[in-house]
């Protein structure tokens, strides 16, 4: 059957073939798909098809693992396979948690062997699968905070002071720093100031440079950021400053956004979650939804075959490639969704970047961004206002590789490392 499927033309013809074939290959065609793929070390994958069993396939993967060590002569005393559900026991389950909330950073290393060690050496292929981030620094990263609002009310617009801000510029500075970026900061800046310090950094000399990040502190409101006077900028002139096209030396590399502003008035109350429907074994007969299916199975490559606080004081704060699409290489991460307000701290800081904070320093030397920012989406997610308000972070990427940052990794004395870039900003 492999011609037939095959024979699609786009991927997702190629699983909705598949889906069309498998239930007609008999009543044991379902299971048996399931244990190919368990066995084929596509777990992911059959956990999608059968959910009912992904914590009995994970046990048996933890025991297989432990006799392969065993057997290698090596006997650790606990045996564990690093899953996400494993992580998310290391999740506060209330955000924010001043406990855990502190002006001290400390970001977690990279091993300097295994996979990801290897990852690091492997990243300055070309044709591989992960951006290259091995200079040194990594590259530049700029913080804009605005906070002082008061020339903004002079000009008749009703934006207060943002309190609070200071702790996330100090522990966004620190988080850097601990990746390995040189940090730039301006502070209160108008709208005007913002389009020119932004213009300024796209066109310093980035060649020496593997990646570059940018955070904005402000008020803001749908796709817009405020300046400390009352003015907007679209966040679209922010990112589209570093394209291919304005920033060519960072063409091909990734460049990060993150914008802890408002984007709206709306407060999101929140809503209860859905009682799950009770899941039965597949016996292999037609799918009652061909294109849930489809939906859930959207993952699944085929083609293998041709050449992943207090809250009182919470306050709303309003192949070797020859080109790449100009476009590209961008992620955008947003403190919360269009329409709606995000809520910051006036002695902790805002909830978004805290938990970014938070998710870097743990997490940053064994995922990447995408991974790294859905659990800073879980995180907001659990927080909560006196009122019983709550907010949901959001991102989009158009990286074209996996991006990680190897906090703590860099090239061997027989490499050759990068040199620093000559051209300096201005403070």
């Amino acid at each position: 059957m492999l011609e037939d499927i095959m024979a699609e033309s786009t991927p997702t013809d190629k699983k909705r073939e598949l889906l069309n074939i498998l239930p007609r290959r008999g009543k044991e065609a379902f299971d048996m798909f399931y244990e190919i793929l368990v066995s084929n070390k596509e777990g992911s994958a059959a956990d999608i098809l059968k959910p009912e069993l992904s914590k009995q396939r994970i046990a048996t993967e933890k025991r297989n693992l432990a006799v392969v060590r065993r057997a290698e002569g090596c006997t650790p005393s606990v045996v564990t396979v690093p899953t996400d559900d494993d992580d998310d026991n290391d999740l506060p389950e209330i955000w924010p948690d001043e406990n855990l909330i502190s002006k001290k950073v400390t970001v977690k290393v990279c091993e300097e062997s295994g996979q990801m060690y290897e990852r690091f050496i492997k990243s300055s292929s070309d044709s591989g699968k992960t951006y290259k981030h091995q200079s040194k620094p990594r590259g530049l990263a700029l913080v804009i905070n605005n906070e002082k609002f008061e020339l903004a009310r002079k000009n008749g617009y009703k934006l207060q002071d943002r309190d609070g801000t200071d702790i996330d510029q100090f522990t966004v500075d620190q988080l850097l720093e601990q990746l390995s970026y040189t940090v730039y900061i301006k502070e209160d800046l108008t709208a005007e100031k913002i389009q020119s310090t932004v213009k300024y950094y796209s066109q310093i000399d980035h060649s020496s440079y593997d990646s570059f990040i940018l955070f904005v502190l402000s008020h803001g409101e749908s796709q817009s950021i405020y300046g400390v006077d009352g003015k907007l900028v679209q966040k679209e002139k922010i990112t589209g400053a570093f394209n291919g096209n304005n920033c060519q030396t960072l063409s091909g590399k990734p460049k990060l956004f993150f914008f802890q502003a408002c984007q709206g008035q709306n407060k999101d109350p929140g809503a209860p979650i859905a009682s799950a429907e009770p899941v039965s074994s597949s016996s292999g007969n037609e799918p009652d939804n061909l294109e849930v299916s489809l939906k859930k199975m959207k993952n699944l490559t085929l083609n293998k075959t041709s050449a992943d606080v207090s809250k009182d004081d919470t306050v709303a704060d309003v192949k070797r490639e020859t080109s790449v699409p100009a476009g590209g290489d961008v992620f955008i991460a947003s403190a919360t969704i269009p329409d709606y307000l995000s809520w910051r701290n006036t002695k902790k800081g805002t909830w978004f970047i805290q938990a970014i904070v938070y998710i870097f320093q743990n997490f940053a030397y064994k995922e990447d961004i995408s991974k790294l920012m859905t659990k800073v989406n879980r995180l907001v997610g659990r927080g909560r206002t006196d009122s019983g308000s709550m907010q949901v972070s959001t991102y989009e990427s158009r990286l074209l590789k996996d991006f990680y940052f190897f906090p703590g990794l860099w090239l061997s004395s027989s490499e050759t490392p990068a040199t620093l870039s000559n051209v300096q900003p201005t403070s």
